[in-house]
Order: structure tokens, then sequence, then C-alpha cells
């Protein structure tokens, strides 16, 4: 991540995590911010992430009990996810990897018509059941500092 004027570039608690949000002293200043994190590398939908996944174990499990919850509502996660970050403010672009062509539909028919009534309740309720009780949403510093303990290991 980018840091700029000491600001990191990453989301806010919880849900909010879905998108990077920018340094607003570098929005000011015209810099425009790419989001590739809407979906958080899969922990925001419904087949979660892959096993390699960098995320903390208290993350990938509130994002299990947020997909489970809406399974059983019939809501695709990461539809919220995608509407949830189209919603922010400061950023110039949102970057997200689709390997269907339904999955392409669903989010340009989010883009154009964004999300059903339903869908919106939905949304407020896992981030206020799930997301609002995570102590860190984010998982920034992590896959170095693995890395450093891995090759300090190796080297003694």
């Amino acid at each position: 991540m980018t840091k700029m004027e000491g600001e990191e570039c990453r989301g806010e608690k919880g849900f909010e995590h879905g998108i990077a949000l920018p340094s607003l002293a570098a929005v000011k200043k015209g810099v425009g911010v790419i989001s590739a994190t809407a979906t958080a590398m899969g922990l925001l939908s419904n087949a979660g992430p892959p096993d390699w996944h960098p995320a903390t174990n208290e993350i990938k499990m509130v994002c299990r009990e947020a997909a489970k919850y809406c399974k059983e509502l019939d809501v695709e996660l990461g539809k919220l996810a995608v509407y949830h970050s189209l919603k922010k403010d400061g950023v110039a672009m949102h970057v997200v990897g689709m390997n269907t062509m339904d999955l392409l539909n669903s989010n340009l028919n989010i883009v154009y018509n964004g999300i059903t009534a339903h869908e919106k309740r939905v949304l407020e309720h896992v981030k206020e059941k799930f997301f609002s009780r995570l102590r860190e949403g984010h998982w920034e510093g992590l896959e170095l500092k693995r890395y450093n303990e891995i090759t300090a290991a190796e080297d003694s």
C-alpha cells in the first residue's frame, strides 16, 4: 500500500475494509485512487477466500459467518461488497476480477441498478452484526512479518 503524508491507504473498520480509502490530503491534491479490494481477494464472497489468503484468522472467521448468513438469505456477500465499494467517495476507479459472464453481468447490474431493498437490509445487518466486532479489519504488514520470521529462522 502506498503511504501519503503519513496516512495509510486502507479502509475503515470491519466491512468498510471492502475498499482502500485514500488519504484525504491526497484526494485534495488531485491524486486519483484505484481500488482493487472490493471483495478483498474473495474474503467478502459467499465462496470465501483461497486457502493462502493472508488475512488474520479473526477476519476470516467473521467473513465466513457473514457469508453463511448471506447464503441463508439467498444473498451474495460479494455483491454487497461491490455495491458498498462503489458507494464510497474518494475512489477514482475500481478494479474487480470476474471469472464468469454471470459475474460480469451481476457487477454491471450493480453499477447500473444498485441492489434490492432486501439486499440493502442484509448489507446493513451484516455490517452491524458481523463486521462491527472486528478489532482490526485489515492485514497490512502481516505478509512481510511472516516472511521476515521465515527468513530469520532459515538464517539461524
